[in-house]
């Protein structure tokens, strides 16, 4: 397995600890099939891109940008999402550099600006996306 691999295995693992994601298929990697069966709420890990790469010695610093899409239902309301919102940042971001995850070449985990897409008409779940970004070594 690669070094981001075992990283981005390891956040996934840490997330499923959540207590709201301890249902199976709550949390994925792949794309989510979100419908009136589902149980909600849904963490959706999408890798975005990499970024700058530099040598360090004979490995490398990588950077890759990471984004979790929180689904819930609308009817749970705001205090909620805000509560969710919460337990995810508390459990990625214990520490000033982000989660310490033993065993992996991670060097930093830092959060972007959180988009809390707003209720619309008509529908029937909240969209929250926190965009991640981590740095390892390789």
């Amino acid at each position: 397995m690669t070094a981001v691999t075992v990283i981005v295995d390891a956040l996934l693992t840490k997330i499923r600890l959540i207590s709201e994601f301890s249902k199976p298929d709550c949390v994925c990697d792949g794309i989510p099939q979100i419908d009136e069966y589902t149980p909600l709420p849904v963490c959706h890990l999408r890798e975005l891109k990499e970024r700058g790469i530099e040598r360090r010695g004979t490995g490398w610093k990588r950077s890759r940008a990471l984004q979790l899409d929180l689904y819930q239902d609308v009817s749970d309301g705001r205090a909620a999402r805000d509560a969710l919102l919460d337990s995810v940042l508390n459990t990625l971001v214990p520490l000033t550099f982000g989660v310490p995850l033993e065993g992996t070449s991670l060097l930093k985990l830092s959060v972007g600006e959180i988009t809390l897409e707003p209720e619309e008409i008509q529908s029937e779940l909240y969209l929250t996306s926190i965009p991640i970004t981590i740095e390892y070594t390789t």
